[in-house]
C-alpha cells in the first residue's frame, strides 16, 4: 500500500500542473494562481502534521494524512509550472538569451489549452487533409497537408515535437526505475543491516548518495570519460542515452541479487490457517493430531492450527492462526506467547516469558547502554504481544557500541541480575526466565547484509541518470524549433522540456500499476523483472533512434 500511494501521489503531483498552468494563462494570472494554491499547500502540511498526533482516532489520523497528501498533490500543480515562468517575466526583453537559458532548464507547462489547440488541430487537420480531402498535390511529410491553414513554422514546431516525443516515450520506464530509489530500495535497506562501525543510518538516508554521486561524477564524465570516449567514437545525445537505460537495468539486477542475500534473513510468514510453531527447549516436543512427532525446524515450523500435545499436555492452538506460536513446557501448565511474525524496522524486539512460580516474578526489568543509561524498562512477566509496554522494542541511537545490558529482580537497587546481549537490528528474540538465569532463543533472525552493500546499484542508477537525464535535456532543447526556445513567440504548450517532465509522472504511474499492485510478488523477482523491461525498451529506443530524423 505504501508503494502504491507514493507513486500514485507522485502521479497527481507531475500531472496537475497542466490544470495549474490552464489556471494562470486562462484565468487568474500567475501570480495569484500561486499565492491562492500555496494557501491551500500550507494547509495540507498542517493537516498531516495534525496527523502526526498519536492521541487521535486511527481513522482519523488517516483521513487527514491521506487529504493532506492529496493537497498537496493537487496545489503543486498551481506552483510547479507557474513559479519558473513568473521568474522568467522578470527578465527584461533584452534579456532575451538569459530568459531563454532559464526556460531550458526550467520551464514547465503553461497555457495547457494548447495542447489541443495548437498541435491537436495540426495533425488532425494534416490528416484530415490527406485521407478525407482530394489533394492533388504530393507532400514529402504528411504533416505538411495542414497547410496553408497552419504555417510552416507550426508544421515544423510540431514535427520536432512528434519526433523527439516519440524517442521519449520508451524512456517512461527509466523514471519508474529511478524513482524507487524512495520506495522500494527503502524498503530493501529496512531489512538490511543499517550498523557500519559504531554508526547506525537509517535506510531512508541513503538516497543521500545520488546526490553526492552526481556532484562527484559529472565532472568526470565531462572533463574525463567523453572526452576520452571521443577520440575513438562517435558520442551522440541518443547513444549516451542509450549506454546510460542498460546500466539503470544493471543497477536493478544488482538490486536484485542483494535482494536474494537480504531474503536469507526474512521470517516465514504463515498462511491464514497455519501457525508458526516453537517448542522450548526440545523442537521435537509437539505431537499432532495423529501422535506424529513434529520436526519444528525451517519451514517446518509452519504447522496447521489445530490441537497438539506438547509436553504431556493437550494445547488448542486454534485461535493463533496466522501467528507465531512459543510453547515452553512447565511442570504444570505449558507457556503460551502468541506473536506477529514480522520483521522489525531498526529495532530488535525481546519478548519475556516468566512463569508464575518463579520468585522473579512481577519483578522489574530495564534494559541499558554501555554508559549505564536506561533506555526502557518492562515488568518482569509473559509478555503480550499486543502491549507495547509489556515487551522490549529496543532501538540505538546514531552512535552507539552495540552493547544491551539487561538488569532484572525484585528490587533491582539492592540486587539485580544481569545478562549482556549484542544488539541484533530487525531480530526477535524470547527470553524466558529459567529460575534466575534469562535464556535467549531467536525467532527471527536479524539482518544479515550490510547497507553498503546497496552501493553499486545506487552508483549505476546515478550513472545512467547522468547519461540519460542531462543529456536527455539538452537533447530536447536541441530539437526544438526555433519557436519553441523562443519565450517572446511560444505557442505550443508543451514544449521538449515539459514533455521531458511528463515522462516521470508516466514513470510514476507504472510504478503505481506494477511494485504498488504486487504484480510480482517477490521482491527480487520484481527487481529483475523492470531490469529486463528497462532492456527490452531501451531496444526499442535504439530502433527508434536510428529511424527517426533528427537534427
Amino acid at each position: 500500500m505504501a508503494l502504491l500511494l507514493y507513486h500514485l501521489f507522485t502521479c497527481i503531483a507531475y500531472f496537475s500542473p497542466l490544470l495549474g498552468s490552464l489556471m494562470a494563462d486562462s484565468y487568474l494570472g500567475r501570480f495569484k494562481v500561486i499565492f491562492y494554491v500555496s494557501i491551500f499547500y500550507v494547509i495540507g502540511h498542517i493537516l498531516l502534521s495534525f496527523g502526526s498526533i498519536h492521541n487521535l482516532p486511527t481513522f482519523l489520523r488517516f483521513g487527514l494524512d491521506y487529504t493532506g497528501l492529496f493537497v498537496i498533490a493537487v496545489c503543486t500543480g498551481g506552483i510547479k509550472p507557474c513559479v519558473s515562468a513568473f521568474a522568467a517575466d522578470q527578465f527584461e526583453e533584452s534579456q532575451k538569451n538569459e530568459r531563454s537559458q532559464f526556460f531550458s532548464f526550467f520551464y514547465f507547462a503553461i497555457n495547457a489549452k494548447n495542447i489541443a489547440f495548437n498541435v491537436v488541430k495540426c495533425i488532425g487537420s494534416a490528416l484530415r487533409n490527406k485521407y478525407f480531402q482530394d489533394s492533388k498535390e504530393k507532400r514529402q511529410d504528411w504533416l505538411e497537408y495542414a497547410m496553408p491553414e497552419y504555417t510552416q513554422e507550426m508544421v515544423t514546431s510540431v514535427r520536432s515535437f512528434i519526433d523527439v516525443a516519440i524517442i521519449f516515450m520508451p524512456l517512461i520506464l527509466f523514471w519508474a526505475l529511478f524513482d524507487q530509489q524512495a520506495s522500494t530500495w527503502v524498503i530493501q535497506a529496512q531489512n538490511m543491516n543499517c550498523r557500519v562501525g559504531h554508526l547506525t543510518i537509517m535506510a531512508e538516508q541513503m538516497s543521500f548518495i545520488n546526490p553526492l554521486l552526481i556532484i562527484i561524477l559529472v565532472p568526470v564524465f565531462e572533463m574525463l570519460i567523453f572526452p576520452c570516449l571521443k577520440k575513438c567514437l562517435n558520442v551522440t545525445p541518443l547513444r549516451k542515452m542509450a549506454i546510460g537505460g542498460v546500466l539503470a537495468s544493471l543497477a536493478f539486477v544488482v538490486a536484485g541479487f542483494v535482494q536474494l542475500g537480504v531474503n536469507g534473513t526474512l521470517p516465514i510468514i504463515p498462511a491464514e490457517r497455519q501457525i508458526c510453531l516453537w517448542t522450548l527447549p526440545d523442537t521435537t516436543a509437539a505431537l499432532n493430531s495423529s501422535a506424529t512427532p513434529l520436526l519444528l525446524k525451517g519451514e517446518s515450523r509452519l504447522v496447521e492450527a489445530e490441537s497438539y500435545i506438547i509436553g504431556g499436555h493437550p494445547i488448542q492452538l486454534h485461535d493463533y492462526a496466522g501467528k507465531g506460536v512459543v510453547v515452553i513446557k512447565c511442570n504444570f501448565r505449558p507457556l503460551i506467547l502468541p506473536f506477529t511474525v514480522h520483521k522489525p524496522q531498526r529495532t530488535m524486539v525481546i519478548y519475556l516469558m516468566v512463569e508464575n512460580s518463579n520468585s522473579l516474578y512481577n519483578g522489574t526489568i530495564t534494559a541499558t547502554n554501555s554508559r549505564d543509561e536506561v533506555i526502557c524498562g518492562v515488568t518482569l512477566a509473559t509478555s503480550n504481544a499486543s502491549d507495547g509496554n509489556s515487551f522490549f522494542n529496543l532501538k540505538l541511537p546514531i552512535l552507539s557500541d552495540g552493547l544491551i545490558y539487561l538488569k532484572y529482580g525484585m528490587k533491582c537497587e539492592e540486587k539485580c541480575e544481569h545478562e549482556r546481549i549484542e544488539f541484533g537490528m530487525g531480530s526477535v528474540y524470547v527470553a524466558h526466565l529459567n529460575g534466575s538465569v534469562m535464556v535467549f532463543t531467536n525467532l527471527v533472525e536479524s539482518n544479515g547484509m550490510s547497507l553498503l552493500w546497496t552501493i553499486p546499484q545506487y552508483l549505476l542508477l546515478t550513472m545512467g541518470e547522468i547519461l540519460i537525464s542531462v543529456t536527455g535535456l539538452e537533447f530536447a532543447y536541441s530539437q526544438s524549433s526555433a519557436d519553441m526556445k523562443s519565450v517572446l513567440q511560444i505557442r505550443i504548450v508543451i514544449n521538449m522540456q515539459a514533455l521531458w517532465l511528463m515522462t516521470v509522472f508516466l514513470g510514476n504511474l507504472i510504478d503505481a500499476m506494477i511494485s504498488g499492485s504486487h504484480f510480482v510478488t517477490r521482491p527480487a523477482h520484481e527487481f529483475f523483472f523492470y531490469a529486463f523491461l528497462m532492456l527490452i525498451v531501451m531496444i526499442i529506443f535504439i530502433f527508434l533512434g536510428e529511424k527517426c530524423p533528427l537534427k
